[in-house]
């Protein structure tokens, strides 16, 4: 498994730019992001893959040590992005709540359920037959075909709660960030009576990047002084540190959740990180994500190569990144057929 850590580390360190003098102006851009989601789910991926493993030899240690060290910190920026680019699209772009319950929680849900049959039906094809009410819990994200869900469900509470809090308190940001407290704090505490802590001790991230977008003027200008800066960043270390060392409760882990989402976000201003590989990973998040555990699931079904866990990764990553190429084939046919027969009806 360290041959995934020299990946990664190679991955992540082509084309990085250096600009602590200058900083990175563009440090929440579309690229920049899509790059820093890239390195993340490349840390998703190997979580998954260990999964399927039963063995690891001494040398898999390294990266292993990495992954319990971070935990469910690699989805902190997944969230953080999240809020952060849906209050700038409400901030810059007109009318664009107008379309949001179908652009983004109709096509997260239809997106997500069709994958989750393809689950349900690779299930079958090699001799596993799950009940009908384990796929219907899994097309609402409660249950599993043996496709990851806890984080749709998740990001669709949180784009629901968005949607609820704009719609009430749209004209006053300070309330609208203080509803969508209020109801990720139910989220939380419902969801700590069900589920397991991974389902919302990190849902917080997304509300520090809504309130990251809301005064990003004003936090750029206090971290523009550089003793600022470096009181801040040395500030967050500690945080992440302590908590991790203090994992007692939701509460601490939601504070290192914003304190390392802080700590990656300072990064960023002073390295730019970014190349075509992370870049594809960060754009395509949704399909990387979704999809990486199909081969995995039938490699570890079908085949005998989970004896070698070097072997078995990297059919694994090809396997992804094939399945991610027909997924976005495929959804640009949908999107041309679409917009072919809206033209004809036109």
């Amino acid at each position: 498994m360290n041959v995934f850590l020299l990946i990664l580390f190679l991955v992540t360190i082509y084309n990085i730019k250096p600009c602590l003098m200058s900083g990175n102006k563009d440090y929440l851009s579309v690229d920049d992001t899509n790059a820093v989601k890239g390195i993340f789910i490349m840390f998703v991926f190997f979580r998954h893959i260990t999964s399927y493993l039963d063995e690891f030899e001494d040398l898999d240690r390294a990266m292993l040590k990495l992954d319990h060290a971070l935990g469910q910190l690699i989805v902190v920026m997944f969230l953080f992005y999240s809020g952060y680019g849906v209050v700038y699209s409400i901030l810059n772009r007109e009318n664009y709540m107008e379309g949001f319950v179908k652009k983004r929680l109709g096509h997260l849900v239809l997106e997500f359920d069709v994958i989750v049959l393809i689950f349900y039906v690779v299930e079958m094809l090699v001799g596993r037959v799950l009940p009908i009410k384990r796929l219907a819990l899994s097309l609402v994200a409660w249950d599993s075909v043996g496709n990851s869900n806890w984080y749709i469900f998740a990001i669709f509470f949180l784009y629901l709660f968005t949607f609820i809090s704009w719609k009430l308190f749209k004209n006053n940001n300070a309330i609208f960030l203080l509803m969508m407290v209020i109801l990720v704090s139910g989220y939380v505490l419902i969801m700590m009576q069900f589920k397991q802590d991974c389902w919302y001790n990190t849902v917080f991230a997304y509300v520090f990047g809504m309130l990251w977008a809301m005064y990003k003027e004003r936090i750029d200008k206090v971290l523009g002084n550089n003793a600022v800066y470096i009181v801040l960043f040395i500030a967050a270390v500690a945080i992440c540190f302590v908590t991790r060392m203090h994992l007692v409760n939701v509460v601490i882990y939601e504070v290192m959740s914003l304190a390392f989402a802080f700590l990656v976000v300072l990064f960023t201003m002073k390295v730019k990180v970014g190349n075509s590989i992370l870049a594809y990973l960060g754009e395509n998040l949704f399909p990387f994500y979704i999809l990486q555990r199909l081969p995995m699931f039938v490699l570890k079904a079908k085949t005998d190569v989970t004896h070698n866990n070097t072997v078995f990764l990297m059919y694994s990553m090809i396997g992804t990144i094939v399945l991610v190429w027909v997924y976005r084939r495929t959804k640009k046919m949908i999107a041309a057929g679409a917009a072919s027969l809206n033209k004809k009806g036109s």
